[in-house]
């Protein structure tokens, strides 16, 4: 099995218990979100809320690698740093090669008017799920290494499936309960995407909100898929 690496930012919480164990056991999982401002992070998975009426549960059930970042000196709130992609060119300044590497990936999926074009080795929409893949890295263009990354929330299907990501948990034969707005597509998405990543040495998966809990969902795939 390849070196796999999840790196994603400000992403929702796609499972319980069970699926966040499984994504322990990769080799490097780090979360990134908004530790500033008076909600003092922007990711849903760490809100320290629950209303067990509406059977929402926002508490994640295990401890996971969080990053800091820096806030934008025109957001004194802190309220969007990080979760907002125009505001990531600044926070990924300081962070690792890879960890940066990934920042401008996530951004660059989302194509924002004026933005250069990137080129990406593999685009596609499968079944409403927007994803790309790049080989290489910021130390080198090989095809040894490969980020697999996910848009987060662009057109009203995304929307819609946040949502449903907010709906009562849905029961997996693998990975327990989930959420099922950020499963949808997944299957057909990971039956595209593996064939790809035939002979890569490492992965490095990444996604930005809904893309995050997605790039979350494919790291389980790839870790049971026999």
């Amino acid at each position: 099995m390849p070196l796999i690496r999840r790196i994603v930012f400000g992403e929702p919480k796609p499972g319980e218990a069970r699926f966040a164990g499984l994504l322990g056991s990769l080799t490097e999982s780090v979360s990134y979100c908004n530790r500033t401002g008076p909600l003092e992070h922007d990711r849903v998975t760490d809100l320290p809320i629950t209303i067990p009426a509406l059977k929402l549960n926002f508490v994640h059930p295990t401890v996971l690698s969080f990053v800091s970042a820096k806030p934008d000196d025109n957001d004194p709130l802190g309220l969007f740093a990080w979760h907002h992609m125009r505001l990531y060119d600044e926070g990924a300044a300081g962070l690792p090669a890879q960890h940066g590497h990934a920042a401008a990936l996530c951004r660059a999926i989302y194509a924002y008017p004026g933005d250069p074009p990137f080129v990406w080795d593999e685009r596609q929409d499968t079944t409403g799920v927007a994803w790309g893949i790049s080989f290489g890295g910021p130390v080198g263009n090989t095809r040894t290494i490969a980020y697999v990354v996910f848009r987060g929330s662009y057109t009203m299907l995304d929307w819609l499936r946040d949502l449903v990501g907010f709906a009562p948990a849905v029961s997996h034969p693998t990975f327990g309960p989930m959420w099922g707005g950020f499963l949808l597509g997944m299957d057909e998405t990971w039956a595209v995407i593996k064939p790809l990543l035939k002979d890569t040495e490492e992965i490095v998966i990444t996604g930005h909100s809904l893309g995050a809990s997605r790039a979350d969902v494919l790291a389980g795939y790839m870790l049971t898929d026999k």
